[in-house]
């Protein structure tokens, strides 16, 4: 690990990277719950116990990352169904 920040390095491997985005329990969590199937932010919500605003945002994050991707819902526009980016 100490070799992949070796100095002047200013990006962090994938691989890295890819840990930090599991390293939270709840995204951890909210990973778990996707690789079932997807789902709406207020089943996930139940889910994992969190929040609606902690899942939300770690949500975001992982969808800025693109491990997951977010659609609307066939029961309306402002419901977010999220699944694994495959």
């Amino acid at each position: 690990m100490f070799q992949i920040l070796h100095a002047g390095a200013t990006k962090e491997s994938g691989t890295l990277r890819e840990l930090r985005l599991v390293s939270g329990p709840l995204r951890f969590r909210i990973l778990m719950r996707l690789g079932k199937s997807a789902a709406s932010v207020s089943e996930i919500v139940a889910a994992t116990k969190g929040s609606p605003t902690r899942v939300s945002h770690a949500l975001k994050v992982l969808r800025e990352a693109g491990v997951v991707t977010s659609r609307s819902s066939f029961l309306g526009p402002r419901i977010r169904v999220y699944s694994i980016n495959r």
